[in-house]
């Protein structure tokens, strides 16, 4: 490698690997992104598409880092293409979401309901995201025994902490914990 560049030889071959990873991880977002064609037909519509690529390669990059992290290795360990399969695996384990302070678990369902339900102890929570199949634990452990409130389709886009329940409740279902 010849260089005008004062520096040592190991700096220069440091400096060399950023470069190539720059290198490469230019080549990875033009190749994984879905930006190939773009089907909006306003420039507003083309650049949410690219937003979208773009954030969505970022959550693909951060779960990489996440779990790079714990197993104590570099993220460039782990596959992008593999990434995306993982997540899509998890994803209704990573939809529910749950406030430790208000014992509040959020679950979407695939018909695109969203349900908040209440006083659901921890456990409960990581028991269901723990279960082989989320769906049957739901229906041995949840739906039956705790009180719940259907979120109405507008109000389903608030944060969780945000909701007033008084304001998007569709439906209240009380029931006596078994």
């Amino acid at each position: 490698m010849w260089t005008t560049l004062p520096d040592e030889a190991e700096k220069i071959a440091e400096t060399y690997g950023y470069r190539w990873n720059v290198e490469v991880d230019l080549r990875s977002l033009k190749s994984t992104l879905p930006l190939d064609e773009l089907t909006g037909t306003t420039p507003e519509m083309v650049a949410k598409e690219i937003d979208l690529a773009m954030l969505s390669n970022n959550l693909v990059r951060a779960v990489m880092y996440q779990a790079a992290q714990k197993a104590g290795v570099k993220p460039r360990a782990f596959s992008f293409t593999y990434v995306p399969n993982v997540l899509h695996a998890f994803l209704r384990a990573i939809a529910a979401a749950y406030s430790d302070e208000q014992h509040l678990l959020e679950l979407p369902f695939r018909s695109g309901a969203l349900y908040h339900y209440s006083s659901v102890p921890p456990e409960i929570y990581g028991n269901l995201l723990r279960a082989p199949s989320q769906g049957a634990y739901f229906k041995r452990g949840i739906r039956d025994r705790f009180a719940y409130v259907k979120i109405c389709p507008a109000a389903a886009t608030q944060p969780l902490a945000a909701l007033d329940p008084a304001g998007v409740e569709c439906r209240v279902r009380s029931c006596q914990n078994r």
